[in-house]
């Protein structure tokens, strides 16, 4: 996927375009650098929080940052990079080896729950960035 953007007077191409933009509206924030994110992302609502985080994951993952991605009701049962446990070491290892890792509890048929604090804890420690899905909706 690609993006145009109006940048300083220019058309630009870009192929990561939500983690910049993310990075500006961040920027000044408390603890947040100018052009980074935050360490932790949380998302809310009604729609398009599992596709934005993929997303985001994606353009992370591109730039060598290690993303975890976790929820603290319930989410779709990923296809790939799901840890389905609440054992902290093979979080991390899914992390290191994969560079992201959709970790939660078997929740039913096809979702997964919360990992639990002390597992999350760790993992996230070990990430670059988090992205939590953290709603019920």
């Amino acid at each position: 996927m690609q993006a145009f953007l109006y940048e300083a007077g220019r058309l630009t191409t870009k192929t990561n375009y939500l983690i910049p933009v993310l990075a500006r509206a961040f920027a000044g924030q408390t603890g947040c650098e100018a052009g980074t994110l935050p360490r932790v992302l949380a998302f809310t609502g009604s729609g398009g929080k599992t596709s934005l985080m993929g997303r985001l994951a994606w353009e992370a993952r591109q730039d060598g940052k290690k993303v975890l991605i976790a929820t603290t009701t319930h989410m779709a049962r990923p296809n790939q990079y799901a840890t389905l446990t609440d054992d902290a070491q093979a979080i991390i290892r899914q992390l290191q080896q994969e560079g992201v890792v959709i970790a939660g509890l078997p929740a039913g048929e096809k979702k997964i729950s919360f990992i639990g604090q002390a597992a999350y804890d760790r993992a996230c420690a070990a990430a670059d960035l988090a992205l939590v899905e953290a709603d019920g909706s």
